[in-house]
């Protein structure tokens, strides 16, 4: 399944907040070999 949408509706996935009361946001990095797999899958 393709799915195209705008930048601009995209969020990050929201955590609690640090000791000063800012946003904790999860940001998690792919492995090169898995972000391969992804871009080459038909």
């Amino acid at each position: 399944m393709v799915a195209a949408v705008s930048f601009e509706r995209l969020d990050l996935f929201r955590t609690d907040r640090d000791r000063q009361g800012k946003r904790k946001f999860l940001t998690i990095k792919l492995a090169d070999a898995d972000f391969e797999r992804v871009f080459l899958a038909p």
